[in-house]
């Protein structure tokens, strides 16, 4: 099924966009919530919830239930998902790979969610729309996520043989290399599971345009679509969901990317490498520039670097050069990264925090060009134009395939 078509009037939608985050405030109002129950199977423990309210606040509540019942009030504005726990002794937050985490949506209004806290992951909001349409697209994932589980498993098994067999005094060459392989096609069999997901969910948020679910996973995969298609999709929601807290969220994406999308000048900045020398991107002008954005815990970044090496090697007489910028929190760990990946034969910039004292930084040179996922590669021109955007690690081959139409080879 094809999901996409191109807009008809890019300042047509440009400007429904605006008028849909000027109305927001218009729309919705604080009502109040109730979330009550019975757990079966605890006795003296509490139950913990985590949401973010009508105000955009984050907020946290608890009870102490001896018989397994509890009670929860609150305000909303729309159908929220809640985080909801128990636990017999101190609360800490954890994964949500906990048997004792699970989430839920609640809708203004009286909501009921019983469950069994052996079976607790199963507890849902019986009332809510919100929390059926979860569940629909939950089915649909079901047969994905057992697949994706045992190839996760497979993954680590082989890694784990991969690394005992380097880590041996004279590791078998042949071994070594056959297990790489095979660690290769399996992280390709990931990634297709991974794109089976989306598919799944791009097909749900088709068919299912009135849903807050269906928002809420295209906000999720806001910055993996090709801002042309997220035009599209979003376009198709309908008005109500389009003015929700997460429709509101795309909106402000969608305009903050048009401008630094492909045939937009690039924003000039500044900052240090690791020598401490400052670097502007104005300095390559009359060169192409490819600006890699990564951080020194992003694997997929990491493992990228002997392919750029290579590009650079291959196309640096002909006029390209790279300058790369670390979202790290810790300059030991983004020079640490640069020695021990030796990629100092580029510059290096660590960029700005990407909030500073609770607010968006906009200093941040990837807030400045929309970066949301790591890594992300923009290619620049000689006069300063973008003429391509890379996001996430699965484009090697398309900038291959520009920089050969570049330079032709």
């Amino acid at each position: 099924m094809k999901y996409y078509r191109q807009m008809r009037s890019k300042k047509t939608f440009i400007l429904l966009l605006v008028a849909l985050l000027s109305m927001s405030n218009f729309f919705g109002y604080a009502q109040q919530f109730n979330l009550s129950g019975q757990i079966s199977g605890v006795n003296n423990v509490h139950i913990y919830i985590r949401y973010v309210d009508s105000e955009g606040k984050d907020q946290k509540d608890s009870c102490f239930t001896s018989k397994g019942s509890y009670l929860f009030k609150g305000k909303i504005k729309e159908p929220t998902r809640i985080y909801f726990a128990i636990f017999s002794g101190s609360f800490k937050w954890v994964d949500d790979s906990e048997p004792n985490v699970t989430h839920v949506y609640v809708e203004p209004g009286n909501n009921f969610a019983n469950g069994d806290f052996k079976k607790f992951k199963e507890t849902f909001v019986t009332s809510s729309e919100t929390q059926r349409d979860a569940l629909e697209l939950g089915k649909r994932y079901s047969v994905l996520s057992l697949r994706l589980a045992d190839l996760n498993e497979r993954k680590k098994q082989l890694l784990q043989a991969y690394n005992d067999e380097k880590s041996k005094p004279t590791p078998n060459k042949n071994k070594v290399d056959s297990l790489n392989e095979e660690l290769s096609k399996m992280k390709r069999s990931i990634m297709n599971v991974s794109d089976k997901f989306q598919d799944t969910t791009l097909q749900f948020i088709t068919e299912n345009p009135q849903s807050y679910i269906s928002v809420e996973k295209l906000d999720n995969y806001k910055t993996r679509l090709k801002l042309d298609n997220l035009k599209f999709i979003y376009s198709q929601l309908t008005p109500q969901i389009r003015q929700s807290n997460n429709g509101n969220t795309i909106a402000k994406f969608i305009l903050e990317s048009e401008n630094t999308i492909v045939g937009k000048a690039a924003k000039d900045f500044l900052g240090k490498n690791q020598n401490g020398t400052t670097v502007k991107l104005s300095d390559y002008r009359g060169k192409y520039i490819l600006l890699d954005f990564w951080a020194s815990w992003c694997i997929p970044c990491r493992e990228s670097f002997p392919h750029l090496k290579e590009l650079l090697k291959k196309y640096r007489s002909a006029g390209l050069e790279i300058l790369t910028i670390a979202v790290d929190d810790k300059v030991d760990d983004w020079k640490n990264a640069i020695q021990k990946d030796r990629i100092a034969t580029w510059h290096n910039i660590l960029d700005s925090p990407s909030v500073k004292n609770g607010e968006v930084n906009n200093d941040a040179i990837h807030n400045q060009y929309n970066v949301h996922l790591l890594p992300t590669k923009l290619l620049i021109d000689p006069n300063g134009i973008i003429i391509a955007r890379y996001n996430g690690a699965d484009r090697t081959n398309d900038l291959d395939h520009k920089l050969i139409e570049l330079f032709g080879h």
